[in-house]
C-alpha cells in the first residue's frame, strides 16, 4: 500500500460547496447531448476536416464548461495530489499499457483504406493535424466523460460500478456505430468499458491530471484506429478492438497493482471526501 507520506493532500476551500454528484452527472449529460448533435450538424459548413477533428469531440468539454460555471458547488472535493514518483509510475504505465494495445491491434486488425489523413495535404502536415486534433478532441472528451461523469459517480458509488456505467454511457453516445447493426455496437461498448478500467486502473492524483493520463490512452486509441484505415463497416474491426483492449486493460491492471497507482485493486488510491476537511 501506498504510505501517506506518498500522498500531499490539497483542498480548493475558496468556495462552500454542497456536492450534488447525480444531479451533476445528469446536467452535463443533458447539456452535452444536444450541444454534440448541433456541432456535428454544423461541420460540414466549417472548414475543419472531419479527419482532423470531429467536432462532436468538442460537445463534452463545451457541457463540463458550462457546469463548472454554472454549478461549481456540485463538483466533488478535488482528489489528493500524487508525489513525482507516482506520477512518474503512472506516466510509464501508461506508455506501456497503451504500446500493448497498438501492437495487439496491428497484429489482430486487418488493415483497411478508410482514408487517415486530408488527401490533398502535404503528408507531413497532414498527419501531424490528425494527432493534434485527435488527441485535443480525446482531452475535449475526457473532460467531460472522465472529468465530470466518472468523477461525480466515482464520489458516490466507488469505481467499479462508475467505470461500468461511464463507460456503457460513452459507448452508447457514439452514434456513428448504430448503423452497423446491435454486434458491433455490443462489441464497442463492451471496449468503452475496458478503456475506463485502464485509465482507473493507471491514473493518479489530481483529477486535472487523471484527465491527462485517460487523454494520452484515449488518444493513442483513436489514432492507433484511424492509421490501420480500419473499414468499420463490417464486424471483426470491433472483434479486433475489443481483444486489444482486453489484453491492454489486463496490463494496466497489472501494472497498476505492481506501481500501487490506480482506483481498482486493494492498493488503490485513498477516497476522497465529498466535503474538504475542517480545520
Amino acid at each position: 500500500m501506498a504510505s501517506g507520506c506518498d500522498w500531499q493532500e490539497t483542498y480548493d476551500q475558496k468556495e462552500p460547496r454542497n456536492p450534488k454528484p447525480y444531479a451533476l452527472a445528469l446536467l452535463w449529460a443533458v447539456i452535452m447531448a444536444p450541444i454534440t448533435l448541433l456541432l456535428g450538424a454544423v461541420q460540414p459548413f466549417t472548414n475543419i476536416p472531419f479527419q482532423v477533428l470531429p467536432l462532436v469531440m468538442v460537445g463534452p468539454f463545451v457541457a463540463a464548461a458550462l457546469c463548472k460555471l454554472s454549478v461549481p458547488s456540485w463538483f466533488p472535493s478535488d482528489a489528493p495530489r500524487a508525489t513525482t514518483a507516482l506520477t512518474k509510475k503512472a506516466w510509464i504505465a501508461t506508455a506501456l499499457s497503451s504500446l500493448v494495445y497498438v501492437l495487439t491491434l496491428v497484429l489482430l486488425a486487418t488493415p483497411g483504406y478508410t482514408p487517415f489523413v486530408v488527401h490533398d495535404w502535404p503528408k507531413p502536415i497532414a498527419v501531424a493535424a490528425v494527432c493534434i486534433g485527435f488527441t485535443f478532441g480525446s482531452w475535449c472528451e475526457e473532460v467531460g466523460f472522465r472529468g465530470i461523469m466518472y468523477r461525480a459517480l466515482a464520489a458516490k458509488l466507488g469505481p467499479w460500478p462508475s467505470v461500468v456505467i461511464n463507460g456503457v454511457f460513452f459507448g452508447l453516445c457514439h452514434l456513428q456505430y448504430f448503423g452497423v447493426g446491435v454486434l458491433p455496437v455490443s462489441l464497442f461498448v463492451a471496449s468503452a468499458v475496458l478503456l475506463d478500467v485502464i485509465m482507473a486502473a493507471l491514473w493518479t492524483g489530481s483529477w486535472a491530471h487523471r484527465v491527462l493520463i485517460a487523454t494520452a490512452i484515449h488518444s493513442v486509441v483513436n489514432i492507433s484506429i484511424e492509421a490501420n484505415g480500419t473499414d468499420l463497416a463490417q464486424v471483426y474491426p470491433y472483434v479486433a478492438m475489443l481483444a486489444a483492449t482486453i489484453v491492454s486493460a489486463l496490463c494496466a491492471v497489472a501494472l497498476g497493482r505492481i506501481f500501487k497507482i490506480g482506483d481498482l485493486l486493494p492498493a488503490k488510491q485513498p477516497r476522497q471526501p465529498l466535503n474538504p476537511p475542517t480545520i
